[in-house]
């Protein structure tokens, strides 16, 4: 399989709470760039009411998962069957509502999603590798770590002193660490489930670092409130607990702007708008470059940005720095302070900058 093509995320890993909140002040009434990935946090953008929202990614199968979202919002009826066809809620006729929505499609993604019939039955915010991955972890691991009960407990669990001796007395055992540590090594998350791009020396306490990362949004975090841990505990997001561009509230706002999102299928270093950019969401798109390239690539795209602009992204580990050619100042206390209540146990850092440096807020 050609890996540029295969679609990795059939949903997006990175909290689009945080990244909304540090957008937020550069992005109303402006032009915004997002990474694709499956299209979640693109789509969320656009709830900041933003000029237009531009995403871009190297990988058409990504692209191919945010246009059909897009047609979804469009064309399906109500809230309620847009959660049914993308697969939170459960349906027997996804395959004859995809035949409703193929005709606004581009003709490379329908092309993409004509060949995909088992994906779009299981619905298609299941349907990456990634996914993959942790749906078999939460219906043949986790099931041999704790039983039903306890698994249904922690998720009904929202306040953090609960949690904390919940986890400490019932969940911290022997075979919860044994087998996340199986479950979770770089090697096995590498080959099933994501590329993961880490220096050699981080490579070794990858799973290590997954744990300490993952107790803290078990522990410190609400996890009845938390979409990403409910999807890893169940296989599924639930209905109290979405990821922001499938709350309701936030319905017909995105449908409302859809208008407004351009997709571009291309590597973010050969993008060129034809505007300045004021809000930046760049996936992790930096931990799977050399560094010299990556710093390249932050130089261009602090090149297209306006004034002022927000930079954001996300590490595995250690994060990439711009070069001393490159304006553009880090925002350190509101990258930690947005990290520690990030939802998604994903990454070790974020980074957000900003251009031309200003007081930080």
């Amino acid at each position: 399989m050609d890996r540029t093509r295969e679609l990795v995320y059939g949903s997006v890993w990175e909290d689009s709470d945080t990244v909304l909140d540090a957008l937020r002040p550069v992005a109303e009434g402006r032009s915004v760039v997002s990474i694709a990935s499956a299209g979640d946090n693109a789509l969320a953008l656009l709830t900041l009411d933003p000029a237009n929202v531009i995403s871009v990614d190297s990988n058409p199968a990504q692209i191919a998962a945010l246009e059909l979202r897009t047609a979804a919002f469009r064309l399906l009826p109500c809230h309620e069957s847009v959660l049914q066809f993308l697969g939170v809620l459960a349906s027997t006729d996804r395959l004859s509502t995809y035949q409703q929505l193929r005709t606004d499609l581009s003709p490379p993604t329908r092309n993409f999603w004509d060949g995909q019939p088992k994906a779009l039955s299981v619905g298609v915010i299941h349907s990456g590798r990634f996914e993959r991955f942790l749906r078999l972890f939460s219906a043949r691991v986790l099931p041999r770590i704790h039983s039903p009960a306890t698994i249904r407990h922690l998720a009904q669990l929202d306040d953090p002193h609960e949690q904390e001796a919940f986890y400490r007395d019932h969940w911290d055992t022997w075979r919860w660490r044994a087998l996340f540590r199986i479950y979770f090594n770089a090697a096995t998350v590498r080959l099933l489930a994501r590329p993961i791009g880490l220096p050699r020396t981080a490579v070794h306490r990858f799973h290590s670092d997954l744990l300490r990362r993952t107790r803290h949004a078990l522990t410190a975090l609400p996890v009845r409130s938390n979409p990403y841990i409910r999807y890893i505990l169940a296989g599924n997001f639930a209905l109290d607990a979405l990821p922001a561009y499938l709350r309701p509230e936030h319905f017909s706002t995105i449908r409302n702007r859809l208008t407004r999102l351009t997709l571009v299928n291309s590597p973010i270093e050969d993008f060129i708008p034809d505007r300045p950019v004021s809000a930046f969401n760049l996936s992790d798109i930096f931990d799977h470059m050399k560094p010299p390239k990556a710093r390249a690539v932050l130089r261009h795209v602090a090149s297209i940005a306006g004034h002022p602009a927000r930079i954001l992204f996300w590490a595995l580990s250690t994060p990439i720095q711009p070069d001393a050619n490159t304006p553009l100042l880090r925002l350190s206390e509101l990258s930690s302070r947005l990290l520690a209540r990030t939802k998604t146990p994903s990454y070790s850092a974020l980074s957000i900058y900003e251009s031309p440096p200003t007081i930080e807020t």
